[in-house]
C-alpha cells in the first residue's frame, strides 16, 4: 500500500499510480483489504481499498464484503496449490 488514511469512519488504503479500470476485480484487491484490516488490528468492514493517480486525481475507492474476501481467499490458495505443484515438476527448484 502507498498510503494509508485515517477517515471519520475508518480506513482508507490507496495503491498510487496508473490503474485499469477493472481493478476492482483483480484477485489482490479483497486479499489487500484483508491484510492493511489485520496489520493494523481493525475490523474488515472499517477498511476500504483503492486506488488513485500520482497527480491525487482518479481516487476511486470499494470495500470487499468478508464473503468476498473469504472467496478470494480459497481462489489463492487454489491457484497457490496449483503453483506448488507446478514448481515440484522442475527438478532442483523444491527440497
Amino acid at each position: 500500500m502507498h498510503r494509508l488514511d485515517v477517515l471519520s469512519r475508518g480506513y482508507r488504503a490507496l495503491l498510487i499510480g496508473p490503474y485499469h479500470q477493472s481493478w476492482k476485480d483483480q484477485l489482490r484487491m479483497p486479499l489487500l483489504q484483508h491484510a492493511v484490516a489485520m496489520r493494523y488490528g481493525r475490523p474488515i468492514e472499517d477498511v476500504a481499498i483503492g486506488m488513485q493517480h500520482f497527480d491525487g486525481s482518479g481516487l476511486v475507492v470499494t470495500r470487499y464484503s468478508k464473503a468476498e474476501i473469504a472467496t478470494a481467499e480459497l481462489e489463492f490458495k487454489k491457484l497457490s496449490k496449483t503453483v506448488e505443484g507446478y514448481a515440484r515438476n522442475i527438478p532442483g527448484l523444491t527440497p
